[in-house]
C-alpha cells in the first residue's frame, strides 16, 4: 500500500506535537506557569528529538492498519 502525503503530515504534526510538548506532560496549567514564567520556548530539557511513547504507540498502530 502507498502511502500519501496527507497521511504521512499527519504522522510528522503528531511527532511535532508530542515532541514539543512532552516537557510539561502530565504539569497543571499553574505549574507550567510556574516553571516556565510565560516563556514561550522550547526547552529541550530531554533532547533533541525526544518522543513520548505515544508517538511510539501511533507509529506502531498506524503500522499495524497499513498491513
Amino acid at each position: 500500500m502507498r502511502i500519501g502525503t496527507p497521511f504521512l503530515h499527519s504522522m510528522l504534526g503528531t511527532a511535532l506535537g508530542d515532541s514539543l510538548g512532552l516537557p510539561s506532560e502530565g504539569m497543571s496549567r499553574g505549574r507550567i506557569a510556574r516553571r516556565w514564567k510565560g516563556e514561550l520556548q522550547q526547552r529541550f530539557l530531554f533532547g533533541r528529538g525526544m518522543l513520548s511513547d505515544d508517538t511510539e504507540h501511533t507509529i506502531m498502530v498506524a503500522q499495524a492498519l497499513l498491513q
